[in-house]
């Protein structure tokens, strides 16, 4: 694996898609009765039809048999986690239904891909008066600063958030690093923030910098000339001076946010992926327990969370990446608190998905051809393609396989899937997907 393509690509969209072709027999599912011996890559076909459910999406509620599991199971957990692969539009309106019917249950917070300074500037825009406009002007001034929710969908699914919450809640957790493309966002704040001239002197070289990285970026093709992949230790040592010791606690935490991705970025771009990896998940945590120790000092109660992350974040266990990511402390913070997590992988087995990268610069990639089998070749997920409803979307229950799995009853099934069969609770399969839509 080429891993700083591949990180990267998780940072910058999370979408890396190889050029293979599905078969189409993987989709053939009749509804009539198979036998124990009918298999999909190791799995019982009779197994797979007892462990399945259908659900629709019908003018923003969640409907069907699956809807009703799904619900069930929010109801009994304290956290629901969605993974997903990012740029397809269908998922975050799921999101956007299922976060609805949820929050009467007491799911008042989202857990999201973003750094908690961008959570609070989404915040915003999504509560503004006509907020689709507001974010339509944002990115046009600052194009791909802001990761994943400079898709449409993805606004609308901030603004249903907001929506079903209380007047003046703070819904959004941003658990990750600030994106790459971030900085001239965070300097601009800096500069308002600066205790006197000689520190806006020094905040405003910086700034003037990142006013042009993303036009350098593109021209060059190359996302490492940006601040927060170039920068040097001596910089961060020179911003901080300027604020001195006695600096605001807001610059303060705008420094600790740009020196820390950084400094996970650098990792990558240098090659030390898992070094990279592993203070990312750190840094998740460290976000996410700052949230809810808030949370629930104000609420008196543990507080309940829908994350959605990209896939390779929400796994219990070790991740796909080899470190101890959020969703595995998830897992453990439930079940110490006598409660539990609930982790659904959700993959689109056919259609497009935005896959743009502005350093590429390939518009195709807008609509890019899905190729399920190859992304999710760390996963193993085509039993469940074959298995899935042709039109509707499918959620497979992968809890009972796991007693069957540990006895060795399951037959000779894939790593792959055994590590999905573990690390996930249930798989919903959505056969025909289409690419999020950017603003323009």
């Amino acid at each position: 694996m080429n891993q700083m393509k591949k990180s990267f690509s998780r940072h910058a969209q999370n979408i890396y898609l190889l050029a293979m072709m599905l078969p189409a027999a993987l989709f053939i599912w009749s509804t009539q009765a198979h036998s124990q011996a009918d298999v999909y890559g190791g799995l019982p076909t009779q197994q797979l039809s007892e462990l399945k459910y259908t659900l629709a999406l019908d003018e923003g509620v969640l409907k069907g048999s699956g809807a009703d599991f799904l619900l069930s199971e929010a109801k009994a957990a304290q956290f629901f986690l969605i993974g997903e692969d990012h740029g397809i539009a269908e998922v975050p309106q799921f999101t956007a239904a299922l976060f609805q019917q949820m929050n009467p249950m007491g799911y008042h917070h989202f857990a999201i891909e973003t750094g908690p300074l961008t959570a609070q500037l989404l915040t915003r825009l999504a509560s503004e008066p006509n907020a689709q406009a507001a974010f339509s002007a944002f990115h046009k001034e600052n194009p791909f600063a802001v990761p994943f929710y400079n898709w449409q969908e993805e606004a609308a699914l901030l603004l249903a958030v907001l929506n079903a919450s209380k007047p003046g809640a703070q819904p959004l957790w941003g658990l990750d690093q600030e994106f790459i493309m971030s900085s001239k966002l965070h300097f601009k704040k800096l500069l308002a923030l600066a205790p006197n001239d000689d520190a806006r002197k020094v905040v405003n070289e910086f700034y003037e910098k990142t006013q042009t990285e993303f036009n350098r970026m593109v021209e060059s093709k190359n996302p490492g000339l940006v601040f927060l992949a170039s920068a040097q230790k001596a910089d961060f040592e020179k911003l901080e001076n300027a604020f001195g010791p006695q600096q605001p606690l807001e610059a303060k935490e705008i420094l600790f946010e740009l020196k820390t991705s950084w400094e996970i970025y650098a990792k990558n771009f240098s090659g030390a992926g898992y070094e990279s990896n592993a203070q990312r998940a750190g840094l998740m945590k460290k976000h996410f327990m700052s949230y809810y120790q808030q949370a629930l000092a104000q609420e008196g109660n543990p507080p309940r969370v829908l994350f959605k992350f990209g896939v390779y974040h929400i796994k219990k266990g070790r991740s796909y990446t080899n470190v101890y990511d959020i969703g595995n402390l998830a897992a453990e913070l439930a079940q110490a608190n006598n409660s539990r997590s609930f982790h659904l992988f959700v993959l689109g087995a056919a259609g497009t998905q935005n896959a743009y990268l502005p350093f590429v610069g390939n518009e195709a990639d807008k609509n890019k051809k899905i190729d399920a089998v190859a992304t999710y070749d760390f996963a193993d997920i085509k039993p469940f393609m074959a298995a899935a409803d042709l039109k509707l979307w499918t959620v497979f229950d992968l809890r009972p396989l796991r007693p069957l799995l540990h006895a060795q009853k399951l037959g000779s099934l894939a790593p792959n899937t055994k590590e999905l069969i573990w690390g996930y609770d249930a798989v919903l399969v959505m056969p025909q997907v289409r690419a999020a839509t950017l603003f323009d």
